[in-house]
């Protein structure tokens, strides 16, 4: 992203809550620059602002992304439902024809379920993920969600590391759906190749997914 209007976004998703003051600096652009571009994106629906608390003089705002302003970063909504129908044939789940799986109670979980779609998503990389030493693969595995979302970064500062997500691409569709956090989760520790947990997510208000890799 290089327009003005897209750093402004971009900036907002990472930060959001940013104010002109803040995006100005951020950006080296002038303040009137960003009250203009932020009056446009309101306009547009993108962003919406509320009055910053505790501040005295000049009244200043906190700008946000609405949910059309999300749907300005890369989701994968098609891909998530596209694993889910190609895995349904293979679980305890009907297929259409009245045939069930052929487990105990010809049911399944909606947890085996998603383990099944981490196998498939996972797979293309499975390959050439093996072949690499751990701290490799772990940079190779978030080179590869950078490349699906556009905002995941590696974190490894003291402690274990950290892999944040700045733009959950299932944020809407795992709204009220655990089990969809619990793919995402389960999606980044296949490509990494050691388990991880999942210390906050933007489904329940974080400013990013955060998973801590357990090493």
């Amino acid at each position: 992203m290089h327009t003005t209007r897209e750093r402004i976004l971009t900036h907002l998703k990472r930060y959001p809550g940013a104010g002109v003051d803040a995006l100005a600096q951020a950006l080296e652009l002038a303040p009137m620059t960003i009250r203009q571009q932020l009056t446009k994106l309101r306009g547009d629906g993108l962003v919406e602002a509320r009055p910053e608390r505790g501040r005295t003089g000049r009244p200043a705002h906190a700008f946000t992304l609405t949910a059309a302003g999300e749907e300005q970063f890369p989701k994968a909504y098609d891909r998530l439902a596209r694993l889910l129908i190609e895995a349904l044939p293979e679980s305890g789940v009907s297929d259409g024809h009245g045939n069930r799986g052929a487990n105990g109670s010809g049911e399944t979980s909606r947890a085996d379920l998603f383990r099944q779609m981490v196998v498939k998503a996972a797979e293309p990389h499975r390959e050439r993920l093996e072949r690499l030493q751990p701290w490799e693969r772990m940079q190779e595995a978030v080179a590869i969600l950078q490349d699906e979302s556009g905002f995941t970064e590696l974190d490894s500062g003291p402690g274990s590391p950290v892999v944040r997500e700045y733009n959950c691409i299932y944020q809407r569709v795992a709204e009220g759906h655990d089990e969809v956090c619990g793919f995402h989760t389960e999606y980044v520790s296949a490509l990494i190749g050691a388990p991880v947990e999942l210390e906050s997510c933007q489904c329940h208000g974080a400013n990013a997914c955060r998973f801590r890799v357990q090493v």
